[in-house]
């Protein structure tokens, strides 16, 4: 465990593989603000620790203390490095964000809800299937119709009867 602040800074930044440049430019601070933080005895303002914990996704209690684990573990720490990782849209973030709002029983009767609408979509057919069997019906029905014409008993011709004047 590091022994102060100062040190937990360094030991993160060391860690993100990051020199004190980088580190600085990620949570919007000079060069020279990071190398303060780093040296012992420095003060660490909140800014700058909420700043860090947020850029990072770093346990605050961690950072001020060295309690715990370096990383935060809280859900919106972890969906911010999702979206980092994944790539997410802002879309994508809302969705899981509201997701994870909900206790625990209710996302898992939504998950139930959900797999039941998917295995009623898979048992259905796609609406270019339903397209494909009317189409196919109807050019049954027209070949039968056809093959009907073809087979019924020919008429026959009418007789004209004309009289004589």
């Amino acid at each position: 465990m590091s022994d102060s602040i100062n040190e937990r800074v360094r030991v993160l930044r060391k860690s993100l593989k990051l020199n004190q440049t980088e580190f600085g430019q990620r949570i919007g601070l000079k060069t020279s603000a990071v190398s303060k933080m780093e040296q012992d005895g420095s003060t660490v303002i909140d800014q700058n620790i909420r700043l860090i914990c947020q850029t990072f996704h770093i346990s605050e209690q961690w950072l001020r203390t060295g309690a715990g684990p370096m990383e935060s573990d809280d859900v919106s720490t972890m969906l911010a490095r999702l979206q980092e990782e994944m790539d997410l849209t802002d879309l994508e973030m809302r969705l899981l964000q509201t997701y994870f709002s909900f206790p625990a029983e209710e996302r898992q009767t939504f998950l139930a809800m959900a797999q039941k609408f998917a295995a009623r979509l898979a048992a259905e057919k796609s609406p270019e299937e339903r397209d494909r069997q009317r189409e196919q019906a109807t050019l049954d029905a027209v070949r039968q119709e056809f093959r009907d014409k073809r087979d019924s008993p020919t008429s026959t011709p009418s007789t004209i009867t004309t009289t004589a004047k």
